[in-house]
């Protein structure tokens, strides 16, 4: 993975954990990840260039190693060699005169590489040191929205820039194939580097909906946010059940393994409980409360406060009761109740004793 494509996994990294463009960790992460791939196009041209330079310079160094061999196959005479007749030096003139040019020749040669290396290395490190380069510049296009076939068709990539995948994302925005994202961005220039990176789409996310049926009604809720298709859920339905806990889920709208897409609602229909029902209340009064507890208490009711007063009826004899005979009532209905605690008694009287007299 080149410099530049590690750049831009590192953007797609950062934009899939969801932190908002506006926000101040939002703007701090995309001044980083701009600063991050303005850096490594630069060191994408600096590659570029030193690799022309290089190649350049193995060029020289071979022609300047084939004058070498050539120098070394020539055979000068040695100095204080004498020819000892002027018949021997006309006959040697011509062959000395061919390599006296050949040996010009390679020396106006050799001169013109030093020249040719002089000029390369400058131009090195003028690059190196940050001096301007003459390279042409181009504009990277927009490439959002199409294929990567219609892309290399362009006639502002083809022929110029490469493109190059190195991922695939899901976005509700783009149809599958179609490019989402690119680096560099549109509208940069560039120079040695003439490569465009993207990311593909690869049509909008969507996941099953899961069964969610017998399921407490926030873990429900929990499980569909965690889908990641910012998914609008409505737990506000409710209905009685009689095999459902109150609180959780009798079913759902969509059901379970229904295809969801982002953005899709997502109805929960959570139970009530059993359904109360309707009591009419009977006439209590006059039973002994024992005997009331145990009716009011099979027939669905709850027994509340039992208060008591004087009456002349027996102990615990129902005299009041808080609910009205033949009043229609829910399951569950608290009822109280007054109850007799016997005659009362005068105080400081004394009751007349059986066949007895009254005392002086």
């Amino acid at each position: 993975m080149t410099v530049v494509e590690k750049a831009a996994y590192l953007k797609g990294l950062t934009e899939g954990l969801g932190i908002a463009p506006d926000s101040k960790e939002g703007k701090l992460w995309n001044a980083l990840n701009e600063l991050l791939s303005d850096m490594a196009h630069e060191i994408e041209d600096l590659h570029a260039c030193y690799d022309e330079h290089d190649e350049a310079l193995d060029e020289v160094c071979d022609e300047l190693n084939y004058l070498e061999e050539l120098t070394c196959d020539l055979d000068f005479p040695e100095d204080g060699d004498d020819y000892d007749d002027e018949d021997e030096d006309d006959e040697d003139d011509a062959p000395r005169k061919t390599d006296l040019r050949r040996v010009l020749t390679i020396a106006g040669a050799a001169v013109v590489a030093v020249a040719l290396i002089v000029l390369l290395w400058r131009a090195i490190f003028s690059d190196l040191l940050g001096g301007e380069q003459k390279q042409k510049e181009y504009v990277v296009p927009h490439l959002l929205g199409m294929t990567i076939d219609e892309a290399n068709e362009d006639e502002n990539v083809k022929g110029i820039f490469t493109i190059e995948q190195i991922g695939e994302r899901a976005s509700s925005e783009y149809a599958a194939g179609q490019i989402i994202e690119q680096s560099p961005e549109r509208g940069k220039s560039v120079k040695g580097n003439r490569v465009i990176s993207v990311f593909v789409s690869t049509g909008a996310k969507t996941e099953k909906m899961p069964n969610l049926v017998n399921s407490e009604r926030r873990n429900a809720a929990l499980q569909l946010k965690n889908l990641d298709l910012d998914l609008t859920i409505d737990d506000t339905l409710e209905e009685y059940s009689e095999t459902i806990t109150a609180g959780y889920v009798i079913r759902t709208l969509p059901e379970a393994g229904t295809t969801l897409r982002a953005g899709d609602t997502v109805s929960l229909v959570v139970s009530k409980g059993s359904e109360k029902k309707s009591i009419p209340v009977i006439t209590f009064t006059g039973s002994d409360i024992e005997i009331v507890r145990q009716q009011a208490t099979q027939m669905g009711l709850v027994v509340g406060d039992v208060s008591s007063r004087a009456d002349v009826s027996p102990i615990g004899t129902v005299l009041e009761q808080s609910i009205a005979p033949n009043t229609d009532v829910k399951e569950g209905t608290v009822i109280t109740f007054v109850v007799s605690s016997g005659p009362d008694v005068d105080d400081g009287g004394e009751e007349p004793g059986i066949g007895g007299e009254e005392l002086p």
